[in-house]
């Protein structure tokens, strides 16, 4: 079973190829990270204020996201390998991976997250 954040970081290296743009892989793992992390929060217990602090550290190392909410239903396609839902690794609320299904509205809420932070 593969991480959430990898599956992520495809999908937005993917979605900015689509629209004309690059990605940088490491700013790609970086807003992936976050978006896994906002999941694990939501299903698996992970702790808000670690969650808060990998937002704040990614846009202040690699600056805002990347993502026109236009890219969202690209990104469902890829994340969700054109299901409804994928199951994948997020972080937990004990430091230890957490397995979790991952719907396409729970995709949309972690982009949006990410958006917004």
């Amino acid at each position: 079973m593969k991480e959430f954040s990898e599956i992520l970081s495809f999908a937005l290296k993917e979605a900015a190829r689509a629209h004309g743009l690059h990605y940088a892989p490491e700013a790609a793992a970086a807003w992936a990270a976050t978006g896994a992390a906002y999941i694990g929060y939501v299903l698996c217990g992970f702790p808000v204020t670690e969650l808060r602090s990998i937002q704040y550290d990614t846009k202040e190392t690699f600056g805002p996201i990347i993502m026109d909410c236009k890219w969202y239903d690209l990104m469902k396609q890829v994340c969700l390998e054109q299901g409804k839902t994928v199951t994948a690794i997020v972080p937990a609320g004990d430091n230890s991976p957490g397995e979790a299904v991952i719907t396409g509205e729970l995709l949309v809420e972690a982009l949006d997250f990410c958006r917004e932070g």
